[in-house]
């Protein structure tokens, strides 16, 4: 029975030669599209952007403030009682008009509020800061991983492709030789049932392949579909991959306690809240400010026609806090529990980042090792599959043992592109945890890829 291709499959062949003139984008062009299009980088750096006005919001409140207000009452109504020497009681009523204008200059000389509100929004600028190199390089993460599952997951489609031919071709062999005597209908069922087999896992790996080139176009902004769109790496990679300067894991960890972008951004939230603290205790501190003030008030009554008053002020106005319900205390001890908090918090990632990062160098540190293994698995599978199908023309070996060895190598090739690809993940997370994963990274691997 002639195997017959799926339509998905035909559609996928098409797709491939649409764009096989395109040039296929690497790691480093997907990085440069996401900076512009990534909603969740965007995000951080629009809240840096407003986190940073607090120190000029805050500088505000400590420079001289100035207000002019005027006011006009068109119309006023005046009743007035006396008592006359008769004993009698006489009341005037009088209508009119009056005009004010003044100029009111307020500056802060003592307020410790103010001050340490100023510091508590350069340390939370400061934080902000952090959180914004955290966000481009966790941006750098997030593409590389997803422009290389968008690969593997091309590569395992492939490799589900080739396999499936593969199968094809053993299930007309089958059908020859039956023909003719050389195999049992046994032989012919076996491979129809691994073609039927490999044509679902075609099918699996073509919607795997879509799903992740969906999730890369989301983050870089651009339309990926074919997978000619994305592209390989090099043969001969093995002898270009990057290496470590070091490969001391104290050297690595010295290198996250003092560079990593999260830590440091936990840390410096942890002054932040010590500044809140000492900003909620200065409530206690009385304020002092100069107010000057000039004023201009003109009524216009029958006795004070074309009057016209002036009066100008200044001085120094002192606020003492006596008494606000227990309000300041309870500001205090919210702020010291936030605090503790904000100090577990800074434990807690520190944790994580030096698990992750030991993580990554036990990986990186053998990666080298399992892809020769991969390559010499991949080799010996391929040789396995040749001299099987020897064996069985010879009888020494059955169809079935040919039907296993072509599923061994197709599952060696695919634990090679894993190997390869978690290699080149750990080399990329290793600098991510230390804190020195920069664009320059990212570019020197997209070397490797065929453009």
């Amino acid at each position: 029975m002639a195997s017959r291709k799926p339509p998905f499959l035909l559609a996928t062949l098409l797709s491939c030669l649409l764009c096989g003139n395109a040039l296929a984008f690497g790691p480093y062009e997907a990085y440069m599209e996401a900076t512009s299009h990534d909603p969740t980088y965007l995000k951080a750096r629009a809240d840096h952007a407003a986190i940073q006005e607090n120190v000029s919001i805050s500088r505000a409140s400590l420079l001289p403030s100035i207000t002019a207000e005027s006011r006009n009452t068109p119309k006023n109504a005046q009743s007035i009682t006396v008592r006359a020497p008769s004993e009698e009681y006489l009341t005037f009523k009088r209508r009119y008009s009056s005009h004010s204008a003044s100029v009111t200059l307020q500056q802060p000389l003592f307020d410790l509020r103010r001050w340490n509100q100023l510091k508590q929004s350069k340390a939370a600028a400061e934080a902000s800061r952090y959180n914004l190199m955290e966000a481009s390089q966790n941006l750098m993460i997030r593409v590389f991983e997803a422009y290389i599952e968008a690969l593997y997951a091309k590569d395992q489609y492939q490799i589900a492709r080739s396999q499936h031919d593969a199968y094809a071709e053993e299930l007309k062999r089958n059908q020859s030789a039956y023909r003719i005597g050389d195999a049992t209908r046994t032989d012919v069922a076996e491979t129809q049932a691994q073609l039927a087999a490999s044509e679902v896992a075609l099918e699996d790996a073509n919607d795997a392949m879509l799903v992740a080139m969906q999730n890369l176009s989301q983050i870089t902004g651009s339309k990926i579909s074919g997978i000619g769109a994305i592209a390989s790496i090099k043969p001969g990679y093995i002898d270009h991959l990057p290496q470590l300067k070091t490969q001391d894991i104290g050297h690595w960890k010295s290198l996250a306690l003092n560079n990593n972008r999260r830590l440091l951004q936990a840390r410096k939230s942890v002054e932040e809240a010590r500044i809140a603290r000492t900003k909620a205790k200065s409530e206690y501190a009385p304020t002092v400010s100069l107010v000057a003030d000039h004023t201009r008030n003109t009524p216009r009554t029958d006795e004070t026609l074309d009057h016209r008053y002036r009066t100008s002020s200044i001085g120094v106005a002192v606020s003492i806090p006596l008494y606000s319900g227990g309000s300041t205390n309870a500001t205090v001890r919210q702020v010291n529990h936030e605090i503790e908090s904000r100090m577990r918090n800074a434990e807690a990632i520190t944790h994580d980042i030096m698990t992750n990062l030991e993580q990554k160098h036990r990986l990186l540190t053998s990666g080298l090792l399992r892809i020769t293994a991969r390559q010499r698995a991949v080799k010996a599978a391929q040789t396995a599959l040749t001299g099987n199908r020897v064996a069985v023309i010879v009888g020494d070996r059955v169809n079935i043992d040919i039907l296993d060895a072509t599923q061994q190598l197709y599952s060696a090739r695919s634990a090679l592109n894993r190997a390869v690809y978690d290699n080149l993940k750990a080399i990329i997370y290793l600098k991510y945890y230390a804190g020195i994963l920069a664009p320059s990274d990212i570019e020197d691997i997209d070397k490797l890829f065929e453009g």
